[in-house]
């Protein structure tokens, strides 16, 4: 019997909550300690979070070390939609009076799954890779 959600889904979300809570600690204390705004924050703060997760998930989730370099650049692509995407539903959210830190909060879902999709059939795929 197939699993209804694969080992690789479960360690992504396992890498990602951790990224996560680096990510949501690092944009938390700079947009409250040291007044960076919340777009230029969640900059920041996720491209932090992306690349730990871009490593852990190399070694420990999808096993891949060929390309890395390439597959890296990939990630980061994935990364660089995710973070314009969540950016723009941070301002949307604060704009209708959320906080800053709940506006991020709330992004993060679909970031996760948009992310996760398309890492999951192009940045660690090694039949995408083959051919490219």
């Amino acid at each position: 019997m197939k699993q209804f959600i694969s080992n690789h889904f479960i360690n992504y979300f396992i890498i990602g909550l951790l990224c996560y809570l680096i990510d949501i600690s690092l944009f938390f204390l700079l947009v409250s300690k040291f007044f960076i705004t919340a777009f230029f924050s969640n900059i920041i703060s996720s491209s932090l979070g992306i690349t730990i997760s871009f490593f852990l998930n190399s070694l420990f989730n999808f096993k891949v070390s060929s390309k890395v370099k390439l597959r890296l650049l990939n990630f980061y692509l994935v990364s660089f939609f995710g973070i314009i995407f969540s950016s723009l539903l941070i301002i949307f959210f604060i704009s209708i009076d959320f906080s800053p830190l709940i506006a991020k909060i709330l992004t993060m879902p679909a970031i996760f799954i948009f992310q996760y999709n398309l890492n999951k059939y192009f940045t660690f795929s090694n039949s995408f890779f083959r051919n490219n």
